[in-house]
């Protein structure tokens, strides 16, 4: 009796569990998407780094305010070259060479979302943070600010 429902069971069990892997490995959280920008910003190579975060960044949908070593600039539609360039600026130690994730965090609550890196380049280490807000199914950076 025990091994008619044994059988059945192990089959479906095996099914459900498939059917949920597949649909985790599908399925891209607001957590993983913004540990993907944390990431690119050290990962990838030098000379894309800073593409991957202007990729979060549109002053027409949602005006930036970056912050550099306590100097601030706000960028709004029509600025988009300005923040660009104030980003490559500011972010120049990522471009160079080798870039190492020290310490980061990931934070979301509703629509906004705080990450915070640690970078090591060189023997200098340089904090960046990027407050986002949810614009219907992307994030934007509102506020960037490197030390």
């Amino acid at each position: 009796m025990l091994r008619r429902y044994l059988l059945p069971f192990l089959v479906v069990f095996a099914c459900v569990s498939a059917i949920a892997a597949v649909a985790d490995a599908l399925v891209v959280t607001e957590a993983e998407r913004l540990h993907a920008l944390a990431d690119s910003l050290s990962e990838e190579e030098p000379g894309r780094r800073v593409d991957q975060l202007l990729r979060y960044v549109a002053p027409d949908r949602e005006a930036v305010e970056v912050t550099v070593s306590g100097r601030r600039g706000y960028y709004a539609e029509g600025d988009e070259v300005e923040l660009s360039d104030a980003l490559r600026d500011g972010l120049a130690f990522i471009e160079r060479g080798a870039v190492e994730s020290v310490q980061q965090s990931v934070t979301s609550e509703g629509d906004t979302a705080v990450v915070a890196l640690r970078l090591r380049a060189g023997a200098e280490l340089h904090d960046v943070t990027l407050y986002l807000r949810r614009h219907d199914d992307r994030w934007l950076a509102r506020r960037v600010v490197i030390r």
